[in-house]
């Protein structure tokens, strides 16, 4: 599932940061964190969710785009973050490893 929505006034971040998400239509309070898959410089965020327990999948059936065509009112999604380091200088070092992981 790929969420992606518009990014809030001020909201500055760094790769590999991640954030806790909410939809009140869920569950009043109960966060979920995600790592932003968007990059810094866009004007959107996104958020990609596999869905494998009962909080990703509800996630994935209440913002199914099959649900709203014209795409105006969406279910609130309360977002908190980013948190975690962005390393950004691992270029000045002779040797980086970087790992990756899947969703």
């Amino acid at each position: 599932t790929q969420l992606v929505f518009k990014k809030p006034l001020n909201f500055e971040y760094k790769s590999g940061q991640w954030v806790r998400i909410a939809c009140l239509k869920l569950a009043s309070g109960e966060y979920h964190p995600f790592t932003l898959t968007s990059a810094p410089h866009e004007e959107t965020l996104s958020l990609h969710i596999r869905a494998v327990g009962p909080w990703t999948n509800n996630i994935r059936r209440v913002y199914d785009s099959s649900l709203y065509p014209d795409r105006t009112i969406l279910p609130k999604l309360y977002l908190d973050g980013p948190f975690g380091e962005g390393h950004q200088d691992w270029y000045r070092f002779p040797v980086a490893v970087l790992v990756g992981g899947g969703i």
